[in-house]
């Protein structure tokens, strides 16, 4: 259950589903060989690898639901009086996934002369995409729907779906088919421009081949015939079956068919005349599901200068990447906005046949399945699909990064190294695993383009230093008992904060793009806000925020300077437009060691994490929803500990400790 808006909140997921995972074996074999010829050293070799999963899980067994605020304007209100935005369950699902890898290299390192070194190679690495062993896949072609095509496969399917061994289903069973002409090259130099080894240039390029993970094709496997999730709008808790439309041939209209179809439908496996229930859930595996896949690849390129003066080693360093063919997701069977006036519709009736349907009001989340665009094409094929989710590999995303250092070897008793790094990141939003509703606009795919949101992609400055400073031995024996041999050894991060989503929780848009779906667990994705001031930063920022019956929060985001975009439009917000805090973290130990005798010492240490007791706030991703309670305020604190906020200290204060240690 996802409780969207408000105090929202999460019941369920995660470790509470059941399921299991086994891995491998996965054996492989490689082999290397380096030949030295004077100033040339070839390499060549190769790898072979296999690997292989076997997974179910209970996660559609059990149901879920999504509430939020759709019907009272609350999440909480539409949980109270059990109207659901969203109701979804499907049987227990499971899949049996397999994938090799294999490799070819050749490399040349080339000492040109004693100042130029030169290194080049190329790889061979064809593309086995992952492959499932009982050929459990679907694919919604939209050409094969237009033209009333039904597979072979499974009798009972859908027009327009094809499944391996299907003559329209060119990959074997692959969930994409095989690329075998890839190749890789690199190329990279070190340079002496002075001669006298205190001064190196070095730079480098090279295209590196990704691919997706083993759990990618998850949600691929929850739709029909092998695990029949069915994805029903706007229901509610007394009945959600009330309005389905039934599994034809199996269960009448307004019948769970759940506990039937869990008999028939084993683990990975479907009988040739398994049933299909109507509004189906989908996933697209590729965008084009043709022998011209395009496989993720990342364009690297580096630049760096260094040089030794005395005791100091200073670097400046300028990194570079370009991520091409990047995988995102879009919703394939999107539902139309038709306005907010009276209009006609064609339904499905429940006698089978298809009649005008008049509603006051056309857009609502109550009709979206009506909306869809295969159902408003012929709603008696349309009506076996609600969303189908697509895979996408069009996506792009580039980072640049200034990287200045200054190591010190230890002299007159102090080492040192310190670091600064400048960079940018911007991409379309990834999506590791497509499933629900995408995360791209169909009409738009570039709109969600922004800064990098994910870990610590777009952190614009970054200083961190580490010191290491020994006190000088005195002549005078009374100063050197009382401050000789002490050590102290500073540590010290600053860092400008993360970039940040503003999310509205809601299908304001009524397509169901990019919407929060009942198994999301956060709302750091989904249909972005409006943007209305241009500051969006709080006039209290950095102060107890006082908000009743939250014990510990400050205020960051103004929440005023956005608003629910209005039904039918989308949010002016990109991906990543507002800066979070930042953070500042300083640790210091003291340390002294005394001698005992020949063979033993007593060494004293004093520590100190977080010395000046600095605050480091963290706005969580469930308070970047417009409609929370909590928008815009830090309830947490960025060391993963609860913060140490309004005089609490349940969180990451200051900490001075002391330890007394015998060597011998």
């Amino acid at each position: 259950m996802n409780v969207i808006g408000g105090l929202g909140f999460v019941i369920g997921g995660g470790a509470a589903v059941p399921g299991e995972s086994h891995n491998g074996p996965n054996p492989s074999i490689s082999e290397d060989i380096s030949w030295l010829k004077g100033s040339h050293q070839f390499g060549f070799g190769g790898t072979l690898y296999h690997q292989q999963m076997n997974y179910w899980s209970g996660l559609n067994a059990v149901g879920s639901t999504m509430f939020d605020g759709s019907v009272t304007g609350l999440g909480l209100g539409d949980l109270l009086i059990g109207n659901a935005r969203t109701f979804t369950q499907g049987t227990t699902y499971g899949f049996y996934t397999r994938q090799y890898y294999e490799t070819l290299y050749a490399q040349h390192t080339w000492k040109a002369n004693r100042r130029l070194t030169l290194n080049y190679g190329v790889r061979w690495e064809p593309f086995i995409p992952i492959s499932n062993k009982w050929g459990q896949i679907h694919y919604v072609d939209p050409a094969l729907f237009a033209q009333n095509y039904r597979s072979p496969v499974f009798l009972n399917a859908p027009a327009g779906v094809i499944f391996p061994g299907d003559p329209n289903y060119v990959c074997g069973k692959s969930y994409s088919c095989n690329k075998w002409w890839n190749f890789f090259p690199r190329v990279g130099l070190a340079f002496d421009p002075i001669g006298d080894g205190k001064t190196t240039i070095r730079a480098a390029y090279g295209i590196s081949a990704d691919r997706p993970h083993m759990f990618y094709p998850n949600q691929m496997s929850f739709g029909p015939p092998f695990a029949d999730r069915v994805t029903l709008p706007n229901v509610n808790l007394s009945n959600p079956w009330a309005n389905f439309t039934g599994v034809p041939g199996f269960s009448g209209r307004g019948e769970d068919p759940m506990g039937g179809l869990a008999k028939i439908a084993g683990i990975g496996l479907a009988g040739k005349n398994a049933p299909f229930p109507t509004s189906g859930f989908y996933v697209n595996s590729v965008e084009h599901l043709d022998r011209n896949y395009k496989q993720m690849y990342v364009n690297m390129w580096n630049l760096s200068i260094q040089r030794q003066v005395a005791s100091w080693l200073l670097s400046a360093n300028y990194v570079g990447n370009s991520t091409i063919h990047l995988n995102t997701s879009t919703a394939a069977n999107p539902a139309e906005f038709l306005g907010l006036g009276p209009c006609t519709l064609n339904v499905v009736q429940p006698n089978g046949t298809v009649a005008p349907q008049n509603y006051s009001v056309c857009s609502t989340t109550a009709n979206e399945n009506f909306r869809r665009v295969l159902y408003r094409q012929d709603p008696l094929k349309g009506q076996y699909f609600a969303n189908i989710a697509q895979a996408l590999n069009s996506g792009t995303a580039t980072y640049e990064g200034f990287y200045l250092s200054a190591n010190k070897a230890l002299s007159h008793g102090i080492s040192m190294l310190a670091n600064y790094t400048w960079s940018h990141c911007i991409s379309d939003v990834y999506d590791q695993q497509p499933s629900g509703n995408g995360y791209v606009r169909p009409d738009n795919r570039s709109a969600s383009r922004g800064n990098c949101t994910v870990g610590v992609a777009d952190v614009r400055h970054f200083f961190t230093l580490n010191m290491v400073a020994n006190m000088p031995k005195f002549s005078n024996r009374t100063l050197q008992a009382i401050a000789g041999n002490w050590q102290l050894a500073p540590i010290l991060q600053l860092k400008s904060g993360n970039f940040m989503t503003m999310v509205t929780g809601q299908d304001t848009e009524l397509t169901t793009v990019a919407a929060a779906t009942a198994n999301q667990t956060t709302v750091a994705t989904g249909q972005t806000a409006n943007q209305v001031l241009p500051n969006v930063y709080s006039p209290d920022k950095g102060k107890p925020c006082g908000i009743s019956g939250v014990a510990a929060c400050i205020s960051y985001l103004n929440r005023s300077a956005f608003m629910v975009p209005a039904p039918g439009t989308y949010g002016n917000l990109r991906y990543g437009t507002v800066q979070g805090p930042g953070l500042i973290q300083l640790n210091v130990a003291l340390s002294r060691t005394f001698p005992v005798g020949e063979r033993r010492s007593l060494q004293l240490r004093a520590e100190a994490f977080n010395l000046p007791n600095h605050l480091n706030p963290l706005i969580l991703a469930t308070n970047l929803n417009v409609n929370s309670a909590l928008f815009g305020v830090a309830t947490a604190d960025q060391s993963g500990i609860a913060g140490q906020i309004s005089g609490t200290t349940s969180g990451d204060y200051r900490v001075i400790q002391f330890a007394l240690k015998l060597m011998f």
